[in-house]
């Protein structure tokens, strides 16, 4: 049989014991306290009293820098006053040596045939380089790479010297306005030399007219390749190998607007015959390199040491990575020269 209690029979709390609502309030004095290291706080909700260790290491990143502030800890000397470690070979200028070193083939033998131009350009190099952020060790291993593959530091205009079997893959976007096979074998032979070796090769006549039916108005980024001359005019020219009205356009742009130094004039890359001075003068020839790597974005992809960081870049350079394991080893040589494991 369950008891029944009358409330009244349970003894009245006294009115300090109805103060105490908090937890804090609740518990008794702290080891602390009964020692005389620390005063009670009986307003304070500690619901949980326990010893814990601060350690002085904070992860350093600039965007989060006002915020992680507001919860610094007095550690002496903080880690936001001191100066970040940066390698000291990543504002070292590129050499020459290191690029003729980086730019060989597979039994290590140099594959720049001149030096002229890329020595006049190497000043421009290191001083412009730096605006489009190719400021690491292992973003200047990237460029490098990228440029060994698409001229060898030497071969500023593209060759069109190509064996007519070979045209009608690598070039399918003009080809295919062509409907059958044997109208696109009879308009290959037409513009592409007969024999497979490369010489005698084709003349530089042969060569534009080759460029002016392949880069001309019929192609899908040929738009503004209005003039007969314009595929020609607008092919693969300088370190990167620019092509395309449009790129010349927008690469000249972004110059002017985001490379120049100091009432440094603006270049003009598409009036009249100027598109030659990619492959005519040093400092065109590697600013419009950079340019196109800056314009890109080419850095977001170029932070890793690792084969899939390369196909990334060279997909951003050759939109079908053409060349791709060539790539990945002057990536690799670059690796070794520049030393970036180090």
């Amino acid at each position: 049989m369950w008891g029944y209690v009358c409330p009244n029979s349970a003894s009245k709390p006294s009115e300090n014991e109805t103060k105490k609502t908090s937890p804090a309030q609740q518990k008794g004095p702290s080891k602390k306290e009964t020692r005389g290291i620390a005063k009670a706080d009986r307003k304070a909700n500690d619901y949980l009293e326990q010893k814990i260790d601060v350690k002085p290491t904070v992860n350093y990143d600039p965007q989060q820098e006002f915020i992680n502030s507001l919860l610094m800890v007095d550690v002496g000397d903080s880690i936001w006053h001191q100066k970040k470690s940066d390698c000291p070979n990543c504002d070292k200028d590129i050499t020459l040596d290191e690029i003729k070193k980086i730019c060989v083939d597979k039994r290590n033998n140099c594959l720049v045939e001149d030096e002229t131009m890329i020595r006049a350009a190497l000043p421009y190099l290191n001083i412009y380089r730096k605006k489009v952020g190719i400021n690491t060790c292992i973003r200047k291993a990237h460029f490098l790479a990228q440029i060994s593959q698409e001229s060898k530091f030497y071969s500023l205009q593209e060759n069109f010297n190509w064996y007519w079997e070979k045209l009608i893959g690598k070039f399918s976007s003009y080809f295919n306005q062509f409907r059958t096979r044997l109208e696109k074998e009879t308009e290959a032979k037409r513009l592409g030399r007969i024999n497979r070796l490369p010489t005698p090769g084709l003349t530089l006549n042969q060569q534009i007219e080759l460029a002016n039916a392949i880069y001309g108005h019929t192609h899908p980024l040929g738009r503004l390749h209005i003039n007969t001359g314009d595929g020609w005019l607008y092919s693969g020219k300088g370190f990167k190998q620019i092509t395309w009205k449009e790129n010349y356009q927008n690469l000249e742009r972004y110059f002017n607007t985001h490379m120049k130094d100091d009432n440094e004039p603006d270049v003009d890359w598409t009036d009249g015959d100027n598109p030659y001075k990619l492959k005519n003068n040093p400092k065109d020839a590697i600013t419009s390199a950079l340019a196109y790597w800056g314009k890109n974005n080419i850095n977001s992809l170029a932070n890793e040491n690792n084969a899939k960081a390369v196909e990334k870049v060279s997909l951003k350079i050759n939109a079908i990575a053409d060349g791709l394991k060539e790539r990945q080893r002057f990536f690799k040589k670059a690796n070794d020269i520049l030393k970036l494991s180090e």
